[in-house]
């Protein structure tokens, strides 16, 4: 992967909706993130995404299926992220965060090129 940010297409499955959004695929190192991971628009992510990244984020469990991550959200119906034309990985949790620019990080995650 190049070293530096590129825009991607998500999909995003919740419950038995499929949003598409476009997002920013930040790579570690680049402008000093200490890890890869994904800037999606909240004004463009599934309600949910918006609610748990509340004030100061949260640590959600996940796994890795096909080429996509699966949030596991207790209590609550399992979300896949998946990015077009990468695979994505992440270890045992993923870090969602609020940014102030609007913007809901999704990280750390590893990605490869499909």
């Amino acid at each position: 992967m190049e070293a530096k940010k590129r825009g991607v297409m998500l999909r995003i499955n919740y419950e038995d909706k499929t949003y598409y959004t476009d997002a920013i695929l930040h790579p570690q190192g680049y402008m000093k993130a200490k890890y890869t991971h994904l800037d999606i628009p909240a004004d463009k992510a599934p309600e949910i995404l918006v609610d748990l990244s509340g004030i100061r984020g949260i640590r959600i469990p996940c796994r890795c299926d096909d080429n996509c991550i699966i949030l596991i959200i207790s209590g609550l119906s399992m979300l896949k992220i998946c990015v077009e034309k990468y695979r994505i990985m992440c270890r045992e949790h993923v870090w969602i965060s609020k940014k102030k620019d609007g913007m809901i990080y999704v990280g750390p995650i590893k990605t490869s090129s499909s």
